[in-house]
């Protein structure tokens, strides 16, 4: 209702079971002669609600400041638009349908609370469409201090599907790659905070497998980093270097979005929005996405350099001292490209110069990640107060390849 085509998003489905209930209605029906599918869907769905403009704003010829502290104050506290949608899933769940009479007149009133921040008319709720304090609700409206009533609707079953999965965060609690951080009573890894060195190398040691740096060449067997020669030391400062970057540049997004968990970022799916966030969620998931694509980016960008520099004897240009931002500007991307392809494409050489650096060298980030020797250290998670681990999951292809490769 009151749609237009300035940036408007319209959902369009042929799941014929989303459709409304008069659909199966009239297609089953031999009274009612339908020439073709338009005409179905004309026939079985609802008629387009049409709203007036109603009420004009007041102009004045000169707007003043008094206007605009009039408007601020007015809308902050008539604003219903978040009230209306609440009371029209109350409606809806109760009547079972969500053409009833309550929800077409909350959908009008939606239309209006809609344009109060333009047109400063306020959209009022009769006292008829207001549910008492004590009124049932349905279950998944999690109403304190109100009896709830069995909702089986579609909002109903997507609720009880994930209490249920949350019922199974014990067990994900005891998972190894949890390494040392804590959970929050919104069921929220939280990454930063501060664990201590026992807890956290008692935690990485039940994660770290040391046998995927000795079968990439880092060591000259299993038994740790003290078994490393030049090139492999080069590969461990390089790593930590980067991997230390890595970690400032994610903790300025989280920082910046107030995000608390590591895995939200990375995958882009935020559990928990800071209060001031709430009503731009889809913008911030975007942006938060495409914050991360381009710090990832730029992070495989550093490390392929320096697979080409190794592999072509530049030596000495990517150093152990890595900046994201400065070395890889006058790198050819297709290069960069052409380097992936022959470490973990499709026709890549198990036995090429590259690919056994990029093995070596992500074998190096893993255990600068995992490995409690290289991370006792680490002076960023004692000066942040956080742990993070996401790092090697930038190579995951480089490091998934080479073990594939060496079975």
């Amino acid at each position: 209702a009151g749609s237009d085509l300035d940036g408007d998003q319209f959902a369009v489905t042929w799941d014929e079971r989303l459709f409304f209930s008069k659909w199966k209605e009239i297609e089953s029906s031999n009274s009612i002669n339908c020439s073709n599918f338009i005409d179905l869907i004309k026939k079985s769905n609802c008629k387009p609600m049409m709203f007036d403009d109603g009420e004009k704003p007041k102009e004045v010829d000169t707007v003043t400041d008094k206007h605009l502290t009039d408007h601020f104050i007015n809308h902050a506290k008539a604003d219903s638009l978040g009230r209306i949608s609440m009371l029209w899933l109350d409606w809806a769940s109760k009547r079972k349908q969500a053409d009833c009479d309550e929800c077409l007149k909350l959908a009008e009133l939606h239309s209006i609370a809609v344009d109060f921040p333009k047109s400063g008319i306020p959209a009022e709720i009769p006292k008829d469409l207001r549910f008492s304090r004590f009124e049932p609700r349905a279950h998944w409206r999690e109403k304190k201090d109100v009896e709830p009533y069995r909702c089986e609707s579609t909002v109903g079953k997507l609720y009880d599907d994930v209490i249920a999965d949350t019922h199974k965060i014990t067990k994900i609690r005891n998972y190894p790659a949890v390494v040392g951080r804590k959970w929050n009573n919104k069921g929220q890894l939280l990454s930063t905070v501060q664990a201590s060195g026992e807890n956290q190398a008692r935690a990485l040691n039940r994660v770290h497998e040391p046998m995927i740096a000795a079968k990439f060449g880092l060591y000259s067997d299993a038994t740790g980093c003290h078994n490393l020669d030049d090139e492999g030391i080069s590969c461990i400062r390089f790593a930590v270097s980067l991997r230390e970057e890595y970690d400032e540049e994610l903790l300025s997004i989280m920082n910046k979005y107030k995000v608390k968990c590591e895995g939200e970022l990375v995958t882009g799916c935020i559990k928990k929005f800071h209060r001031l966030d709430k009503r731009r969620q889809h913008d911030l998931c975007e942006a938060i996405r495409r914050q991360f694509r381009e710090l990832r980016n730029t992070t495989r960008k550093t490390f392929f350099c320096k697979v080409h520099e190794h592999c072509n004897g530049n030596v000495g240009r990517y150093t152990s001292d890595v900046s994201l931002h400065e070395e890889n500007d006058d790198v050819d991307d297709e290069l960069i490209s052409i380097i992936e392809e022959q470490v973990c494409g499709g026709s890549s050489d198990l036995h090429c110069t590259e690919g056994i650096f990029a093995r070596k060298l992500a074998a190096a980030c893993y255990e600068a990640t995992y490995n409690h020797h290289i991370r006792s250290g680490d002076q960023h998670s004692k000066i942040y107060g956080c742990i993070l681990y996401s790092f090697p999951w930038v190579f995951a292809d480089v490091i998934t390849f080479g073990l594939l490769a060496c079975c």
